[in-house]
């Protein structure tokens, strides 16, 4: 009788190491991609910085949707998924579009398109 109880916790202990394999690998992945985003983001001008960031961390987010879709994670899993990853990346997204000045982005556009402008007419 004590072996079959042995046998028990030694399988669910097997199982909880499963899901934290898994969580970290999700979470690896999740950390990977967005070190990518960041990176991107600091090869632009700074007022641009927050727009772009914004915009890859959208992307990524719907990366990460489609790739909890494809490998038909469940949304309520007790573990990290990949839809968590991805609600994580649209909640930072939607949260740096409060520090975007528009303002700013137009003058740096507009300054840019004006260099270009003087580029192509001579």
């Amino acid at each position: 009788m004590q072996s079959n109880n042995h046998y028990e916790h030694n399988r669910l202990d097997h199982f909880d190491h499963d899901r934290f394999e898994y969580s970290k690998t999700v979470l690896i992945n999740g950390g990977l991609v967005f070190a990518a985003c960041v990176f991107l983001a600091s090869l632009v001008p700074l007022e641009l910085a927050a727009a772009l960031l914004s915009n890859l961390l959208s992307i990524g987010a719907y990366g990460f949707l489609l790739t909890a879709v494809w490998r038909d994670h469940s949304i309520s899993a007790n573990h990290l998924t990949y839809w968590d990853v991805a609600a994580f990346f649209q909640a930072m997204s939607i949260a740096l579009t409060w520090l975007i000045d528009p303002e700013a982005v137009r003058l740096v556009v507009a300054a840019h398109n004006q260099i270009a402008g003087l580029a192509l007419a001579s």
